[in-house]
């Protein structure tokens, strides 16, 4: 009996072990398939994250090549040739179809008011393609600070054949009516133009634009995509063409 007593005691006690064992392994297998799950969740987080970089790059990239056609080269907004496809290098392809729901010009509502402080100078460049200058043929600019109206300049500098520069007027007393010549010929246009008011004051001085028609401020991308693997990116872009720049 105490022979038969020991014996069971020895096989209760193996297979005790053995459930430890098992239990053991079932949980290392457990954590290691655990972890090689979430190693290939972190790595395909990774690869996404990677890829859709690289799709918003191209979409990027797509506008920018846009922007350049357009604001370098003139092409006409609107008349097929300012759309741009591709794939770069890393793989991912770009697109921007040259279309009203894709490429068009933000235009300001007029009148058009802004400050500049003393020295400070405010420059409009009327270089976009396919768009409506201020009909009539003039832009009206006028001073709506009531004093030191004689210290500005307004210079305008017509992109023809070559560059011709001229001082109109330093006397803002009466409103100033720049002239637009429009013309339909092709590319270098009379419409090519860069408008410069500098304030010479030493204090900071108010201004207005006002005119009949359109006025474009700004080359507007509404939809440049990219895409990388299964990732799409569209984003929308604005390329002003009027800048404020210098001061006291």
């Amino acid at each position: 009996m105490i022979h038969v007593t020991r014996y069971k005691l020895q096989d209760a006690r193996r297979a005790m072990s053995l459930l430890l064992v098992i239990f053991i392994v079932g949980a290392l297998l457990t954590s290691a398939a655990l972890v090689g799950d979430i190693v290939i969740r972190q790595a395909r987080m990774a690869r996404g994250v990677v890829d859709s970089e690289a799709a918003i790059y191209a979409a990027e990239s797509a506008s920018e090549k846009v922007a350049y056609k357009v604001l370098k080269e003139h092409c006409v907004v609107g008349g097929g040739n300012c759309g741009v496809s591709g794939t770069l290098d890393n793989g991912a392809s770009y697109a921007a179809a040259d279309s009203s729901s894709n490429i068009t010009t933000e235009n300001a509502t007029s009148p058009w008011s802004f400050s500049l402080t003393a020295g400070q100078s405010f420059t409009l460049y009327l270089d976009i393609r396919g768009v409506s200058y201020p009909s009539g043929g003039n832009l009206r600019i006028t001073c709506t600070t009531s004093n030191n109206l004689t210290n500005a300049d307004v210079i305008r500098e017509v992109i023809a054949t070559g560059a011709q520069t001229e001082t109109l007027y330093t006397d803002f007393s009466l409103p100033v009516d720049v002239a637009i010549d429009v013309d339909s010929d092709p590319y270098p246009l009379k419409s090519y133009y860069k408008i410069t008011i500098h304030n010479r004051n030493t204090i900071s001085q108010d201004y207005q634009l006002s005119w009949t028609g359109n006025l474009p401020k700004s080359l507007k991308i509404i939809k440049a995509s990219g895409t990388s693997q299964s990732y799409h990116r569209i984003i929308e872009s604005l390329f002003p063409r009027w800048q404020i720049f210098g001061g006291s």
